[in-house]
C-alpha cells in the first residue's frame, strides 16, 4: 500500500480493536489501555509501494528489487502483531517522517500537550539492526538502564519521530531496533528473525508495564543534535555505528536534505561509491 492507503486502513483496524482513534491526513493517534505508547511512521523513502517482494525462508531474509520499504512497514508490522498478541498500548501512526517528521511536527502543533494519561514511556520502532536503542537528546539514564535490561544497547542516529514528541511532551523515549538494513536503498533487507526478537522484547517491557517508573524525558546538556561538535559529539560520530572518527576519516552522505558523517567501515557495508569523501 502506499501511506494514504494504509493511514485509512489502520485507523479503521485500531477502531476495530476498541481503540479511542483521533485520525487526520498527517498522523493517527490511539488511546489504549497500557501507559507506553509505540510509534511507527506509514511513508516509506519510495512513494511507490513494491510489486515484487522476496523471501528467503532459510535465511529468514526479505527484500525487494523496487526497494523493500521495512524502513519503517517494519515497525508498523511489529505494532500489529503485538496487538494481536492481546497487548492494548497507546498507538501513534504518523506521515511523511523520511521528510522531516511532518506528521509527528503536525501531531505536537494540534497537542501541544500529552494527551495520553499516565504515559510512562514511549517506544518508537524504526530503527535498523537488531539490538539499537536510540535516545537522541533525551539523557535520563535510568530509562537508559531500564531499555537495556531488555537487551538492547545504546546507539545513536540522526533524527525520527521521537525527536519531536518526546520533547514536546515530556515524555522518555527510544526508537528500538527491528531487524532492517541499507535502509533508503534497493538493496534493503528485513532479517525476519530480528524483527521478532524485538517484538518479543517488547511484550516483555508491555508485561511490567503497569509496575514501569514515569521517565521523564531530559535534555542532554550537550546534544547528539547538529552543532555539537566536541572530540565525541555528534558532529564527530559515525551516524551508522555511533563510533568517533576523526577529521578527514569520514564519508559525508546527503540523503533527504539531511548531510551525516559515516565512518570508513560502515560506507563501505551500506553504501556504494557515490558519495563525496569527507
Amino acid at each position: 500500500m502506499n501511506q494514504r492507503q494504509l493511514l485509512v486502513l489502520m485507523t479503521k483496524y485500531l477502531r476495530k480493536h476498541k481503540y479511542k482513534v483521533t485520525a487526520t491526513k498527517q498522523y493517527i493517534l490511539a488511546e489504549g489501555e497500557l501507559p507506553v505508547c509505540l510509534i511507527a511512521h506509514l511513508d516509506t523513502i519510495e512513494k511507490k509501494p513494491p510489486t515484487d517482494i522476496y523471501f528467503d525462508k532459510e535465511q529468514g531474509v526479505m527484500w525487494s528489487p523496487q526497494l523493500l520499504g521495512a524502513d519503517d512497514r517494519a515497525g508498523v508490522y511489529a505494532i500489529i502483531q503485538i496487538i494481536e498478541a492481546g497487548y492494548k498500548p497507546h498507538v501513534i501512526f504518523t506521515t511523511d517522517e523520511e521528510t522531516g517528521a511532518q506528521g509527528s511536527q503536525a501531531l505536537i502543533t494540534q497537542k501541544p500537550d500529552c494527551p495520553l494519561e499516565n504515559l510512562k514511556a514511549i517506544f518508537q520502532l524504526d530503527r535498523r539492526g537488531s539490538d539499537d536503542c536510540v535516545f537522541y537528546d533525551c539523557d535520563n539514564p535510568d530509562f537508559t538502564k531500564y531499555v537495556e535490561s531488555f537487551g538492547f544497547k545504546e546507539a545513536y542516529g540522526s533524527f525520527s519521530d521521537i525527536s519531536v514528541i518526546a520533547p514536546a511532551w515530556g515524555v522518555a523515549a527510544a526508537n528500538l531496533s527491528v531487524g532492517y538494513y541499507n535502509e533508503h536503498q534497493k538493496i534493503e533487507i528485513l532479517k525476519v528473525r530480528e524483527l521478532e526478537k524485538t517484538i518479543e522484547r517488547v511484550k516483555k517491557i508491555l508485561n511490567n508495564a503497569e509496575n514501569m517508573l514515569s521517565y521523564t524525558y531530559i535534555e542532554a546538556l550537550k546534544t547528539y543534535g547538529w552543532g555539537y561538535d566536541n572530540s565525541f559529539g555528534w558532529a564527530n560520530r559515525c551516524v551508522f555505528c555511533g563510533n568517533p572518527i576523526e577529521n578527514g576519516q569520514f564519508h559525508s552522505v546527503k540523503e533527504n536534505n539531511y548531510s551525516y558523517k559515516v565512518c570508513h567501515h560502515c560506507y563501505n557495508t551500506y553504501y556504494n561509491n557515490n558519495y563525496s569523501k569527507g
